[in-house]
């Protein structure tokens, strides 16, 4: 279930070529949920497209740089 834990804020910066930011969450078989908050960087951030994610990492690519909030 999402949201039993305090959510958390990450930044994940890419200037040249694709860039993955892990998550770093305590436990086994975690799933998330990340939202862009805000983007910082010489690129679009899109998501699937710039940025994305799995249970592990963020990624961003092509200038994507931006603060997500990650909710597990």
């Amino acid at each position: 279930m999402l949201g039993r834990h305090e959510p958390k804020n990450i930044n994940c910066m890419c200037t040249t070529s694709k860039r993955k930011c892990p998550v770093n969450l305590p436990g086994v078989n975690i799933h998330i949920q990340v939202n862009m908050l805000w983007s910082f960087g010489s690129g679009k951030c899109k998501e699937n497209q710039s940025w994305g994610y799995d249970d592990q990492d963020i990624w961003v690519d092509k200038g994507c740089s931006a603060t997500f909030r990650v909710v597990w």
